[in-house]
């Protein structure tokens, strides 16, 4: 996984070929007695499928706002949460899930924030992008698209002078669960510091 040291689940798969990503959204509330996000990303990490791995999570509920996005193989789900409830996302006729800082499903409880109203653009980009494609895309074809730069400052590839003052893209990751591989690039797509793949044999 690529995470911040210290830090016991983020963003990446297991040896099974199981994946999840991360997305921020901002909801108040907190529960306690429910996992916190990054347990939940460890909870996916341990576990053999995507479907066992929303079981977990469902059963177990979630401590504050996230989507999660959960992957293997076969099949991939979204799991919008907040402190009261999970919503799930399933694919499109396609087998996509596209995803950025907002709720799409309502939810009970607290209402969401607002807190980058720039979101639904970046949503409606990288949905737009990938319509345009008229094929299955690859690897080269996500990282193109994380590499949009349409809308700046509020493009999906984004520069510290963005609306929010430091405001960059850390990193972007783009995972073959079937290969159980994954290229990470470090900082933004366009001009990445590091390139560090991630594999199992």
């Amino acid at each position: 996984m690529i995470t911040e040291a210290g830090i016991i689940g983020k963003i990446g798969f297991n040896e099974l070929g199981v994946g999840v990503c991360l997305n921020a959204i901002k909801v108040p509330g907190c529960d306690s007695s429910r996992l916190p996000v990054h347990l939940a990303l460890r909870s996916v990490l341990d576990s053999p499928s995507a479907d066992d791995a929303v079981r977990r999570l469902e059963d177990a509920g979630i401590a504050a706002s996230a989507h999660i996005l959960i992957a293997d193989k076969d099949k991939a789900i979204g799991l919008e949460s907040t402190s009261e409830t999970i919503r799930l996302i399933g694919m499109d006729k396609h087998c996509r899930i596209f995803h950025a800082n907002h709720l799409l499903l309502p939810h009970d409880g607290p209402v969401e924030a607002g807190w980058l109203v720039d979101s639904p653009f970046r949503q409606q980009r990288i949905e737009t992008l990938a319509s345009e494609l008229d094929r299955q895309p690859d690897s080269t074809d996500i990282t193109r698209i994380l590499n949009d730069h349409d809308g700046f400052p509020h493009s999906i590839c984004r520069y510290e002078e963005g609306p929010l003052g430091m405001d960059a893209t850390l990193f972007s990751i783009v995972m073959e669960l079937r290969g159980r591989t994954a290229r990470v690039s470090l900082g933004r797509p366009c001009q990445p510091e590091e390139i560090v793949t991630l594999k199992f044999e």
